[in-house]
């Protein structure tokens, strides 16, 4: 006798083309998270909830010598990082469809996370009308202005002994 299975479909919701379309450039970023595979993931997963997405898969791929790719298939669209560790420097790409996901409540978790030293954004609000909404370049953190502070007082040091 064969046994008989039914299927379960899950069922999304249903979005229109209107959404958002984030752009995340990361430089001095630790160059070891860069590296790990399972982090990356984990990160962007961590991300989505922060940005009130919902999560259907994960994808990744461990580069060799090194680097990673991790997409996170969402039910509004998708994340992506790509990463080169070798230059502490990593590119997100966040895409969303309809007005539930907000991929802007994610940046500051995605910056501190990879402990980025500089990072810059578009966020593209796509629909009948597509409008930038913010735009900010090599946006110094907290991190590069103590680098900046410890890079002086080592110079002022230096003269001092010299």
């Amino acid at each position: 006798m064969l046994k008989q299975f039914r299927l379960v479909e899950t069922v999304y919701p249903t979005y229109t083309s209107d959404g958002k379309d984030l752009s995340l450039e990361l430089s001095g970023c630790s160059g070891i998270l860069l590296n790990e595979r399972d982090f990356l993931e984990e990160t962007l997963g961590s991300a989505a909830i922060i940005a009130k997405a919902t999560q259907i898969n994960r994808i990744s791929h461990q580069f060799k010598p090194h680097g990673v790719t991790v997409l996170i298939l969402l039910a509004e669209s998708h994340i992506t990082i790509h990463t080169w560790p070798e230059h502490r420097r990593a590119s997100i790409a966040f895409y969303t469809c309809g007005e539930k996901a907000d991929p802007l409540l994610a940046v500051d978790f995605l910056v501190k996370r990879l402990q980025a030293r500089e990072y810059s954004l578009l966020l593209t609000k796509r629909g009948s009308e597509i409008e930038i909404l913010k735009h900010e370049k090599s946006v110094k953190t907290a991190w590069a202005e103590m680098d900046q502070e410890i890079d002086a007082m080592e110079q002022k040091l230096k003269r001092t002994m010299a």
